[in-house]
């Protein structure tokens, strides 16, 4: 069975898109590598404290259950 023109065209421009895909992730990734070895270990997320004293910021309090 001979595919026709449009299904072939569309396998071809999907394996394209595809292929330009995982070499964007592969160069996006390499250079993220790349800039975090040179900068060394850091940490990317932290859990932020009040200073005593303070009060917390709105909503972070938790909710304490009532006995009854």
């Amino acid at each position: 069975m001979r595919l026709s023109l449009r299904a072939r065209l569309t396998l071809t421009y999907g394996g394209l898109f595809l292929a330009a895909g995982v070499v964007l992730l592969g160069a996006t990734y390499a250079l993220f590598d790349q800039q975090l070895s040179r900068s060394g270990p850091k940490v990317l997320a932290t859990r932020l404290t009040p200073a005593p004293g303070t009060a917390p910021p709105p909503g972070s309090r938790r909710r304490r259950r009532r006995r009854g």
